[in-house]
């Protein structure tokens, strides 16, 4: 198995499968956002160990979840890059489909914590 660094994984694209399969060979929590599961990877390769590695997101309801629109923060609460989101944007760029850049995520990550 090939060891992978904190600077290979940050310089490479992983979709969220990938990401699950890393988490479980780690030994690290295999749910949650890509967000989340890139967290933890990024946790786990610069030196925090996996039993340390823990889930702090709390369990919501649809009730409980933010509708977003155009004006809701990108940064900051309220906002996940899920499914939800890359509808949005792909109705207002007129695009069949739309996807986030692991960019777009880390820089989202990095203001959060």
């Amino acid at each position: 198995m090939m060891v992978l660094t904190l600077k290979d994984f940050e310089q490479t694209y992983f979709y969220k499968t990938e990401l699950i399969q890393l988490c479980k060979v780690y030994g690290l929590p295999t749910y949650g956002t890509k967000a989340e599961l890139n967290k933890y990877l990024t946790l786990y390769l610069s030196g925090t160990p996996a039993c340390d590695i823990k889930v702090n997101r709390k369990h919501t309801t649809s009730r409980n979840k933010t509708k977003i629109t155009l004006e809701t923060k990108i940064l900051g609460e309220g906002f996940s890059f899920n499914q939800e989101a890359r509808k949005l944007f792909a109705e207002y760029f007129g695009k069949e489909e739309f996807s986030f850049k692991k960019e777009m995520v880390v820089r989202d990550l990095l203001e959060r914590y």
